[in-house]
């Protein structure tokens, strides 16, 4: 499929040019308003983070024992595999995880050595008085783990990857913060436009910073690049 072919895509506005993956995803600056409506009936699943369940716990250790101990590829990774390692039933799997990559989400979390990241919510990040410091520590935890973001992130810069899902999770997150803001339901069409391109170069920066730089520039220089974009794209609002 051409940079530009919308055949397979009819419905909504087509945003960013890039080019499909070789197995047919679509990078997340590729995405129409039908593909964020496809996704975001996941949404909910997707963000809740609740590390107190013990078959949540049981299921991400076995995916970390699989990836890092055992070496098993992401991409070669199956459910499957996952449940015979944790001893859960698929219906349980699917109870805390849509599918494997939201599972890397939160194991991403799991490993967090700062747990209130798990937590964090875009309506936190809009509220604070200085939501730099909020940006860093995710800044941070991404340096921190960059090797298991490598074993991972197969799909770099498509819907189905760690950034994938980190975008679309951010997307909706504060597509619904902003619009309680402006009380209304649902966030307008153009400021949805808007927010994609926000959150697009965020997440598309973070990718670069870890596949080109290895993290080597600080990421106090990252987390500041991001904190100063905010104020401007809010006051747009």
């Amino acid at each position: 499929m051409s940079a530009h072919d919308t055949s397979k895509h009819p419905e909504g506005t087509l945003i960013g040019h890039t080019e499909a993956g070789s197995d047919g995803s679509l990078p997340f600056d590729y995405l129409t308003l039908a593909d964020f409506d496809q996704a975001k009936a996941g949404y909910k699943a997707d963000y809740a983070l609740s590390f107190h369940h013990t078959s949540q716990t049981r299921i991400i250790e076995a995916f970390l024992r699989l990836i890092e101990v055992q070496g098993v590829p992401f991409d070669k990774l199956s459910i499957a595999a996952v449940l015979k390692e944790s001893g859960v039933a698929r219906s349980t799997f699917y109870r805390h995880f849509t599918d494997k990559y939201d599972l890397s989400v939160k194991a991403f979390y799991y490993r967090a050595a700062d747990k209130n990241l798990a937590g964090l919510t875009a309506a936190d990040v809009l509220d604070a008085e200085d939501c730099h410091h909020l940006i860093l520590a995710y800044c941070c935890e991404v340096q921190r783990q960059k090797n298991y973001l490598r074993r991972i992130d197969i799909s770099a810069g498509t819907v189905f990857s760690f950034w994938g899902k980190q975008y679309l999770n951010a997307f909706f997150s504060f597509s619904d913060a902003l619009a309680q803001r402006m009380g209304l339901k649902e966030l307008p069409a153009p400021y949805q436009a808007r927010l994609v391109q926000f959150l697009g170069g965020s997440f598309s920066l973070m990718g670069i910073w870890l596949d080109r730089n290895d993290c080597h520039t600080a990421p106090e220089i990252i987390a500041g690049a991001i904190a100063e974009a905010i104020p401007a794209f809010v006051s747009e609002l």
